[in-house]
């Protein structure tokens, strides 16, 4: 079910690589990448998680069969390993006997990522990839294709099998196998996860759901094959998709690892075209991490989920309960500072923060007119006047410190002046200015962040209710920045970049 369109494929560290992989729910985009590191790199060996007393799952499915490659060993080297506690190879597929083959690349990429710290290595096996003969195995020569799996995952110091069934991959006699593969695994400590799509929920038997050790819900592909542009991978189709699984799983959050997409839905002329990976797209937008839609030319548009929508969604996860988070796929993500498992993993360690770094200063940029929010001439005194200006690389008097006070309420200090943003005393009215004053604790100093679906955030005021805008729609420097009742315009819509 799964066909490849290639837009180029080079050789390892080479310039960039852009593989697009067409699939029913899985997708991958492959590019060669970046080397910077991340400032809050996650530790595997003591990560604060969302299991009480136990560590945050952090799955990865790993797979390279679009790169036009076998070389598992090299390609692992392009990826942030090192941030995951599990990682899928996917796909290992038996021949027409049943058995699999391991290579020496393929045993070099395992023993890498154990090193790397993942704690937890599956081999992942598809009835949908091209040349499987899954079905036939399970259909036709099930009791020793088990006996394969379970002696290849112990030879090749495996930890566990992962499913992926979808689509009409799941045979009747799937459940069957789901279970009898579980127990087989579990008499010899391996484990077993089965990936899973909302729309298939029913295909899965209760005794099939109860074997499995992790459910890896495939929270992407919303709307798959439809011209309406959108979200893929909204909050509202994520927490639906748990609701889903978590009953299913006779309510053990603690089972499900849901999934976050590495890769964007891009339309053209309001038209589904093709699935664009994470790492391109902040390639070509070193910004496009800062919101979850990015339309590089007027015809095209790109959603995706970027860091706005992590922001959302991991939260939920530790609310809930959820056992893990889930990544499809490793190569798609980025390397850098921008990277999709290294910002999930900040979120995770630092639930406090809300995902906003307090020891990072921050821009707010007016959607409107593309300005920054600015104290007037990097001003130092209190009652200095904020408005906005054009981007300027080298003042601090366009960045601001978050400080996330509880209940999802911030102080935002400037980097300049240590002041904080504030409106003018404790006027309700609309029209009341935005300056910046010392800290004292009043709610005039006090905000809120809303990010809606693209990403774009209504910053408000917790005194007053009203929400930061650029006066007028005016694209001047200078323009002042006051609060005023929420309209949903763009002059009160911002994009908060690192």
């Amino acid at each position: 079910m799964k066909t490849q369109a290639f837009q180029s494929i080079k050789a390892y560290l080479a310039i960039l690589v852009l593989a697009i992989l067409l699939a029913s729910c899985k997708k991958a985009v492959v590019q060669d990448g970046e080397t910077t590191t991340f400032s809050a790199k996650k530790s595997m060996t003591s990560p604060q998680g969302l299991l009480p007393g136990g560590s945050t799952r952090t799955v990865g499915y790993f797979t390279i069969w679009n790169t036009g490659t076998e070389d598992w060993s090299t390609w692992i080297d392009n990826t942030n390993v090192e941030q995951y506690s599990d990682l899928i190879f996917a796909f290992i597929n038996p021949d027409a006997s049943g058995n699999f083959t391991i290579t020496p690349s393929l045993t070099a990429a395992i023993t890498k990522a154990h090193n790397a710290g993942v704690s937890r290595v599956f081999i992942g096996i598809s009835s949908n990839t091209p040349n499987s003969d899954v079905s036939n195995q399970v259909n036709n020569n099930r009791a020793n294709f088990i006996t394969n799996i379970r002696n290849f995952a112990i030879a090749n110091n495996l930890q566990g099998v992962d499913l992926d069934f979808e689509g009409n991959g799941i045979i009747p006699n799937f459940n069957s196998f789901v279970t009898q593969l579980a127990d087989d695994l579990h008499a010899h400590s391996l484990k077993l996860s089965v990936a899973i799509a909302r729309w298939q929920a029913n295909a899965i038997s209760a005794a099939a759901y109860n074997s499995v050790d992790y459910l890896n819900v495939m929270s992407y592909d919303h709307g798959s094959g439809t011209n309406t542009p959108g979200p893929h991978s909204s909050y509202e189709n994520f927490t639906l998709d748990f609701t889903t699984f978590k009953t299913k799983m006779n309510n053990n959050a603690s089972k499900i690892n849901m999934g976050i997409p590495a890769y964007a839905y891009e339309y053209i002329n309001g038209t589904f075209n093709n699935q664009i990976g994470y790492r391109g797209i902040v390639q070509q937008n070193p910004t496009a991490h800062a919101v979850n839609y990015f339309s590089p030319n007027p015809t095209k548009k790109w959603f995706y989920d970027g860091f706005p929508m992590i922001r959302q969604k991991v939260p939920y996860c530790q609310q809930q309960g959820v056992g893990g988070i889930m990544i499809w796929h490793v190569l798609a993500d980025s390397k850098d500072d921008k990277s999709l498992i290294k910002f999930i993993n900040y979120c995770l360690n630092n639930p406090n923060n809300l995902g906003f770094d307090p020891t990072v200063a921050y821009r707010f940029k007016n959607l409107n007119s593309g300005k920054y929010m600015d104290v007037a001439g990097a001003a130092l005194n209190n009652g200095a006047n904020v408005q906005q200006e054009s981007y300027n690389s080298v003042s601090n008097s366009q960045k601001w410190i978050p400080t996330h006070l509880g209940a999802g309420q911030f102080k935002f200090t400037n980097a300049n002046s240590g002041l904080v943003l504030e409106t003018f005393g404790l006027s309700t009215a609309n029209g009341v200015n935005i300056d910046q004053w010392s800290w004292g604790g009043g709610n005039n100093q006090k905000f809120k962040l809303v990010a809606n679906y693209l990403g774009y955030y209504t910053v408000t005021n917790v005194n007053s209710g009203n929400v930061l805008e650029t006066y007028g729609l005016s694209t001047a420097d200078g323009i002042n920045i006051d609060v005023w009742s929420s309209g949903g315009g763009l002059n009160q819509q911002w994009i908060i970049e690192k």
